[in-house]
């Protein structure tokens, strides 16, 4: 007689699919794609290959923290694409609304933060502008074994602070960085 092994999720686990759902529902959009009328209308319950997809970023990140997260969707509006950076890795998953079903599910790839072969950033605000200086950020960074570049866009600054205060800003740093060594 074989003894079945059975899984059950931790409180880091329960904590990192919390966190990233967090991040879906706070964007009316990307909470308009992953959730519907539950029987009785009274909330919006998340489909089936959305919690799917919330397992599988989870077991990528595992024990990990996750230092970056970011999510939305395409320029049409037809595609959700995923980011999550931790420590020592980079999590990614593009999700074409087309192919969704019931039974979907879609595997996330991963890379090691150093595997990065190129990294973009592109600054919204003038030079003589000091109060927003440097603007909004669009950055692009590409890895060895991602099929496509990661796209993430932002404000350099949480409200009134200075740049150095955005999650977006420390993570270009440590992008910088990241490069830095990998080209060495």
């Amino acid at each position: 007689m074989t003894k079945e092994i059975q899984m059950t999720q931790d409180k880091h686990h329960k904590d990192t699919i919390k966190q990233i759902d967090g991040v879906f529902s706070h964007d009316d959009q990307l909470d308009e794609l992953t959730r519907r009328a539950s029987a009785t209308d009274k909330e919006l319950v998340p489909f089936p290959w959305y919690e799917r997809l919330l397992t599988t970023l989870a077991v990528a990140v595992d024990d990990e923290t996750i230092q970056y997260f970011d999510a939305g969707t395409d320029v049409a509006g037809d595609a959700i694409q995923v980011a999550i950076f931790t420590p020592t890795r980079v999590i990614a998953a593009c999700i074409d609304m087309d192919s969704v079903s019931p039974m979907f599910t879609q595997p996330v790839q991963m890379a090691a933060r150093g595997s990065i072969t190129s990294l973009s950033v592109e600054a919204n605000a003038s030079s003589k502008d000091a109060h927003e200086w440097p603007g909004d950020l669009e950055i692009e960074a590409s890895y060895r074994g991602l099929t496509r570049p990661l796209r993430l866009k932002g404000p350099s600054r949480s409200s009134n602070r200075a740049a150095s205060d955005s999650p977006l800003w420390k993570l270009l740093s440590e992008l910088r960085t990241d490069l830095t060594r990998a080209t060495n």
